[in-house]
């Protein structure tokens, strides 16, 4: 609850301080275009910004996490497949951020995962743990 009351303190705060752009509220043609993917041994994506080489990059799972993964082997597991195509996609996003001027730029992230669609959209999740935690730490 704290955490959710802070968000919204940080986002109250942030509307008053400055106006809002007309380029928040109107889409325009995607300056990038990614794509991404997890699976029990990686996390995978590529993106393209204009004029720019693509972006290609694949990490490797600890094995600490892979043993944590829910599978067929390992029921009991706390770590979904969903869970890592958010990761996955929280990393992009940073990424992306962080190498090219993102302001008031559309960016289109494609992916198959609709756990991690609709808790990206929605930017909340019905289940604490890994899923809860990523939600609230993208913005």
């Amino acid at each position: 609850m704290r955490l959710l009351l802070t968000t919204f303190k940080q986002l109250v705060e942030d509307l008053s301080s400055r106006p809002t752009h007309l380029l928040e509220i109107i889409a325009e043609l995607p300056k990038v275009v990614g794509a991404m993917n997890a699976c029990s041994y990686s996390l995978r994506r590529v993106y393209f910004a204009t004029g720019h080489s693509p972006n290609v990059w694949r990490h490797p799972l600890p094995q600490h996490i892979v043993r944590q993964l829910v599978s067929s082997g390992n029921p009991s597991g706390d770590i979904t497949n969903s869970n890592l195509e958010q990761a996955t996609m929280v990393v992009q996003l940073d990424n992306i951020a962080n190498s090219h001027d993102v302001r008031g730029a559309t960016i289109s992230n494609l992916m198959d995962n609709t756990p991690t669609l609709t808790r990206h959209f929605k930017g909340s999740t019905t289940t604490s743990g890994p899923a809860a935690y990523l939600c609230a730490n993208v913005g």
